[in-house]
């Protein structure tokens, strides 16, 4: 059996009205955005230390470019920060890629 969400307290005790969505959202919620990007960075790091290969690997996956210009080299610490910058749909892949990812998940 299973039962609805349970009212916010101030909503109960009638100091504030129910939020307009209490639901599923499209995209990624305001409210998540910045733990996600976080949970993110965290995930592909190892002892503090950005996990490079790994970041790479999932940029290029979800062909996430880096935009190199002029013909400069890309410094291997360039994609974490790429994958940590995404918003809405494309934060959801990097969040589903990074989980399928086997050596990230354990």
């Amino acid at each position: 059996m299973t039962t609805g969400s349970r009212p916010r307290f101030s909503v109960r005790v009638g100091l504030s009205e129910a939020p307009e969505h209490d639901g599923t959202f499209e995209g990624v919620p305001r409210h998540l955005l910045v733990p996600l990007q976080e949970w993110v960075d965290d995930a592909l790091r190892y002892q503090g230390r950005p996990l490079d290969d790994e970041a790479r690997a999932v940029c290029l996956r979800l062909r996430i470019s880096p935009g190199c210009q002029g013909g400069l080299s890309l410094s291997s610490s360039t994609f974490l920060p790429l994958l940590t910058k995404t918003v809405d749909a494309q934060l959801l892949d990097v969040v589903d890629e990074v989980l399928r990812t086997p050596t990230l998940g354990e």
